[in-house]
């Protein structure tokens, strides 16, 4: 068996902030290359936290000119980049330019009929469209980095994981198909989030009274947080080797060679929520994480640089 699929992989002293490197990467590629739409993005996301958490009176007392102006302007970009989008696709399809093509998730958008029978409005596609780009945009390359960041000083880990790429590929590149049965590398994702949570603590209003499961009363109307860090790491859910990173915590060997997924309850790993509320996005995150997972593995040998 050949360790690598082409010359051995180059070496990557991370020094440079990893997360930072792959949230340019997604940003480059979820954007389309549209540099103004991912500055805007960021430039929405910021002034949104600071007007939401440095000044929480803003929510009752109206929000400072300046930042509104910056919001209104970023906003505007955003909005301009999806509607272009949505004008030369329906302009498209008018002229029978997308005949024959393969449909994308704008295509199925457009298809969608509301329960009266109407197709989606431009301001109903600009959601869903700027919900499925966006969404995941700065969760997955957090999740990347710390997932590359645990298999640099595991070299087992690393190994298993180009074992299955060539016993699955043959060394090539994954296809779409072989993604989804790149277990291993889809375990090691699903041990990095339930360590490191790309989201670490979450919370929830409660609109009527309840209890919860250990009994502790909660009134209406209370905001409920919890951490998802901290429930990652509790014995008493993932037992005594909860804190150490095992991708095996997720497999259930059905050979030598082969491994089928253990699903968890949403409740017990939330890290893509639970309920109705339940991450849309999950199934597009985790195939993107093992795409590039995969690839990095196959070409790169990643050591840290200088870490204490």
């Amino acid at each position: 068996m050949r360790t690598y699929p082409q010359d051995p992989p180059s070496s990557v002293r991370l020094k440079e902030p990893l997360p930072a490197l792959l949230a340019s990467f997604l940003s480059f590629i979820l954007s389309f290359g549209k540099i103004g739409f991912g500055t805007s993005f960021n430039s929405t996301k910021l002034q949104i936290w600071l007007l939401f958490k440095e000044h929480p009176f803003n929510r009752f007392f109206g929000w400072p000119l300046g930042l509104t102006a910056e919001l209104d302007k970023a906003i505007a970009v955003i909005n301009d980049f999806a509607y272009s989008h949505i004008r030369e696709r329906r302009e498209a399809a008018k002229n029978g330019e997308r005949s024959g093509k393969r449909k994308d998730l704008l295509d199925l958008f457009m298809e969608l009929q509301n329960d009266d029978g109407s197709l989606a409005t431009d301001a109903e596609l600009r959601d869903m469209l700027l919900n499925m780009i966006l969404a995941g945009r700065g969760t997955t390359a957090c999740a990347l980095s710390w997932a590359v960041f645990s298999i640099c000083t595991r070299p087992a880990i690393v190994d298993n994981m180009r074992k299955e790429i060539e016993r699955i590929t043959g060394g090539a590149v994954p296809t779409f198909s072989q993604i989804n049965d790149l277990k291993y590398i889809n375990a090691v994702f699903n041990e990095t989030l339930h360590l490191f949570p790309s989201v670490p603590d979450d919370s929830k209003y409660s609109v009527v009274p309840g209890v919860l499961p250990g009994g502790i009363p909660i009134p209406a109307n209370p905001e409920v947080v919890w951490s998802l860090y901290a429930m990652g790491r509790h014995p008493s859910l993932w037992g005594p080797t909860a804190a150490e990173f095992d991708p095996e915590r997720w497999l259930q060997r059905t050979d030598d060679e082969s491994y089928g997924l253990v699903r968890e309850s949403p409740y017990k790993w939330p890290v893509f929520n639970a309920g109705p509320r339940a991450c849309l996005g999950q199934q597009m995150t985790t195939f993107e994480a093992i795409a590039v997972l995969a690839a990095v593995v196959q070409r790169f040998e990643v050591i840290l640089y200088d870490f204490q």
